[in-house]
């Protein structure tokens, strides 16, 4: 088990994706000749890296700063906007995992 614990990329650009995903893929085709595993999982966690704060909206800035000030919970609506600046790293882990990843708050299990 490979676990990435976040940070993947340096600010959370698709071009740094796509170089971390070639590099895994290349890692995980060579690992099973070098142990007595055939199967390879790789555990991705997104770290604070791990957001593209190029696009920050006015709108996700205030609901920051509301929620901070109010201490009540983000509806699921909001939540998608918060996580908005994850959808890079959720692109990168649906590619390695070879699925359709729709939720980027979540803990992804890639294979």
């Amino acid at each position: 088990m490979i676990i990435l614990s976040g940070d993947i990329a340096a600010s959370g650009l698709a071009v740094e994706y796509d170089t971390a995903l070639r590099l895994l893929r290349d890692l995980a085709g060579e690992l099973p000749q070098l142990t007595t595993s055939r199967e390879i999982t790789l555990v991705a966690v997104p770290g604070n890296h791990d957001c593209c704060l190029e696009g920050e909206t006015k709108q996700r800035t205030q609901l920051i700063h509301e929620l901070r000030e109010t201490g009540r919970s983000p509806t699921t609506e909001e939540i998608q906007l918060l996580l908005e600046v994850q959808a890079n790293f959720a692109r990168f882990a649906a590619q390695l995992a070879g699925k359709d990843v729709r939720c980027p708050h979540s803990m992804y299990r890639l294979q």
